[in-house]
């Protein structure tokens, strides 16, 4: 399942994200992470529907907030995907 990330290398909040993601991301099923960069890949992140960043993207489920914390990132992918068990 792909995990689209949508983030900006020069936002320190989406650098924290990034780490908690990078981090929880290895104990669930077949999760693929796709880095969206929103300055350079700015027409996807609008046709996506991503308004605010970081933002985490898993099929039609959207994840987004100035401050997303490992706690939040971790329930978002526990509803959307399987924990490798």
């Amino acid at each position: 399942m792909k995990i689209f990330f949508y983030w900006s290398p020069l936002c320190p909040r989406c650098r924290m994200a990034r780490r908690s993601l990078k981090k929880l991301i290895k104990n669930y099923q077949n999760a693929e992470l796709v880095e969206v960069d929103v300055v350079t890949e700015f027409k996807k992140t609008a046709a996506d529907g991503i308004r605010l960043f970081p933002a985490i993207k898993i099929a039609d489920k959207k994840l987004a907030g100035i401050l997303l914390s490992s706690e939040r990132i971790e329930s978002f992918l526990d509803e959307n995907l399987k924990r490798i068990q």
